[in-house]
């Protein structure tokens, strides 16, 4: 099973290795200043913790989308290496208050924080990665992206307490669900985006955000798909997860509207009773092929993805802009 893991894990390092090569040098920087951000707040327990979290670091997408807008451009310059950690922190840091909130015990194939350690500890650590990259941009004196910073991370907040809303809400529309990630998760891969557009010296990110923002979108939809799609040894968590915490997503609730009143009802009942987690999953992923959810979800990833690409022509022809471009493309493949 281990070795199951590991090599799937291999491939999608792989194909995700592409669109990264041209910023490779720059995420070893940043792997270095992750290393080195947390080792000196004098408390052992942090430096544990953040050791735990830098065992599996996940794909760097945020890092290396921010350092190929920052080519695309103008340069990678000095401040961008610290800027892209920060994303990375914030990031992180809405990780382990998610798992907080659901009780989650696996993240990317390892115990959460508060399972590891206990909810206390993980808020607090959230807590402190959130104040210590504010701290770094505000001691660099980068106001301007501060600011973007500060509006994404204030969207994201509030997306948070938009899916207490929603959840477990089986008559979610997808209208309310496409806001949702918009503003939980595209925020932050946008403002990723724009502030690589602004350190690299761009004059206008009005196109890079825009297609941060697309890519968000893509990158979410087809994560959610991945629930009903995946293996958990690539996903990193339980298969079926996401619907056991309440969070109903674009597959259901396409299938749900699609189904005719009898399959609704009845798969709606199985959803509230349990009984569909119950070793009954292969019933839900045969619901949602059937009504079409699988399907228009692809559809709907795969059109947030060409937008992306249509918005980076408004960018100089590049290395950088085509590596943006099969970025693009990675995310939305990543369930074909």
């Amino acid at each position: 099973m281990e070795a199951r893991r590991r090599g799937s894990r291999l491939e999608e390092e792989r194909q995700a290795q592409d669109f990264r090569a041209l910023v490779q040098e720059e995420l070893g920087q940043v792997e270095l200043f992750l290393r080195d951000c947390c080792a000196q707040s004098g408390v052992a327990l942090i430096e544990d913790v953040w050791e735990h979290l830098l065992q599996v670091p996940g794909k760097r997408l945020r890092p290396a989308l921010l350092l190929l807008a920052a080519r695309a451009h103008g340069e990678i310059r000095p401040p961008c290496v610290m800027a892209v950690a920060v994303v990375e922190m914030i990031h992180t840091a809405t990780l382990i208050h998610d798992d907080v909130v659901d009780k989650a015990t696996v993240r990317r194939g390892q115990p959460t924080v508060n399972q590891r350690w206990h909810d206390g500890i993980a808020l607090m650590m959230g807590d402190f990665l959130y104040s210590k990259a504010f701290q770094l941009f505000t001691a660099a004196g980068l106001d301007r992206e501060m600011a973007v910073l500060a509006q994404a991370t204030n969207r994201m907040s509030v997306a948070e307490m938009m899916q207490f809303q929603y959840h477990a809400r089986l008559d979610m529309q997808e209208e309310e669900y496409l806001l949702l990630i918009q503003e939980k998760t595209a925020a932050l891969i946008e403002a990723a985006c724009v502030l690589g557009g602004l350190l690299g010296g761009g004059r206008s990110v009005q196109a890079i955000a825009r297609y941060g923002t697309h890519v968000g979108l893509a990158f979410q939809i087809t994560d959610d798909l991945l629930d009903y799609l995946g293996d958990a040894f690539v996903v990193g968590k339980p298969v079926g997860n996401d619907l056991r915490e309440g969070k109903v997503t674009l597959p259901l609730i396409t299938a749900l509207r699609n189904a005719p009143a009898a399959a609704r009802a009845g798969m709606e009942l199985a959803i509230r009773s349990g009984e569909i987690f119950a070793g009954q999953w292969d019933r839900m992923i045969h619901f949602v092929h059937t009504h079409g959810g699988i399907d228009a979800a692809l559809d709907r990833a795969g059109s947030y993805g060409e937008r992306a690409k249509r918005a980076l022509l408004e960018l100089p022809d590049s290395p950088e802009r085509e590596a943006l471009a099969d970025a693009a493309d990675f995310i939305v493949h990543r369930c074909s």
